[in-house]
Parts: structure tokens; C-alpha cells; sequence
């Protein structure tokens, strides 16, 4: 059990690390381009979101379930945006 805990701590930790780095460089791009960080950030958070579509719904289609990776190309980016503006 020690282990375990010690391991979801650290894995914490790193996420903490990395979100705080992500952060400062988005700023910092931001500061260079002369745009506002929220528009940087969400430019991001939308890239984020639907990198895994852009490689999954293709994936999808090639297994012969055209139908539902088209479902999929407009039911992810919504569910994406709906839970996205209720953070």
C-alpha cells in the first residue's frame, strides 16, 4: 500500500510539473506573439481536445464503421466544447 501511494504522489507531482511548464510557455508564446493568453490557451485546449479524434475517427472508417466514425466527427468536438465551457 506504501508503494502505491508513494507512486500516485509522484505521478502528481509529475503532472503538477508539466502542467506548470505547459503554462509558461503558453504564456510566454503569448507574450511574443502580442495575443491574449486566454485566446493562446484555448487555441490549445481546442488542439488537445480533437488530437485524438483526428487520428481515431480515420481509424474508425477503416474498420468498416463509417457511420459511426461521422457520428463521431460532430459528437466529440461537441461533447468536447459542452464540458469544456462548464469548466
Amino acid at each position: 500500500a506504501f508503494f502505491s501511494l508513494t507512486g500516485f504522489v509522484v505521478g502528481v507531482m509529475w503532472i503538477d510539473t508539466l502542467a506548470a511548464e505547459v503554462v509558461g510557455i503558453v504564456s510566454l508564446l503569448a507574450a511574443l506573439l502580442a495575443l491574449p493568453p486566454s485566446l493562446v490557451g484555448l487555441t490549445l485546449l481546442a488542439w488537445g481536445s480533437s488530437l485524438g479524434d483526428f487520428f481515431g475517427n480515420p481509424a474508425i472508417a477503416r474498420r468498416g464503421h463509417a457511420s459511426t466514425a461521422l457520428t463521431a466527427c460532430f459528437a466529440g468536438p461537441l461533447f468536447n466544447m459542452l464540458l469544456s465551457l462548464a469548466l
